[in-house]
């Protein structure tokens, strides 16, 4: 013989007799905490955009920092020595505007998938609006 032990919290039977309004409750319950566990998701990616902006900024100023410094070794430079100011583009300037290209290209490539998830996420939000539209 097995004895199943019957904890009244986990039958919604019960509840329903309770009163007549509690089913209406439970999907108010149930819905609020889907809601609220989409915003907090909504939250925390946002954090993540946000987070990943700001490293992309810093890294920019940055290079800019170094173009900068670039900028003022080549005005030291003779103005007839071309070449001087030629090695100075090859060699400083122009891996800078690459890294800077770089930058750009990696932040695209990391948000993609944060505001791809964003989206379904904000449909997902949306469409539990109107699950809960057609339910009352």
């Amino acid at each position: 013989m097995v004895y199943v032990i019957e904890d009244p919290k986990y039958i919604v039977r019960e509840r329903v007799d309770d009163a007549s309004g509690s089913v209406d409750d439970l999907l108010d319950d149930v819905f609020d905490l889907q809601k609220k566990t989409l915003r907090r998701k909504t939250d925390l990616l946002h954090e993540q955009l946000a987070k990943r902006r700001e490293i992309m900024e810093i890294n920019l100023r940055r290079i800019d920092y170094d173009l900068c410094a670039c900028s003022t070794a080549s005005y030291q430079i003779p103005e007839g020595d071309v070449f001087s100011h030629h090695q100075l583009f090859l060699r400083h300037k122009l891996p800078l505007y690459q890294e800077v290209r770089r930058q750009d290209t990696d932040f695209f490539k990391d948000t993609a998938m944060i505001e791809r998830e964003l989206l379904d996420t904000k449909i997902q939000y949306l469409s539990l609006f109107d699950k809960e539209e057609l339910l009352k």
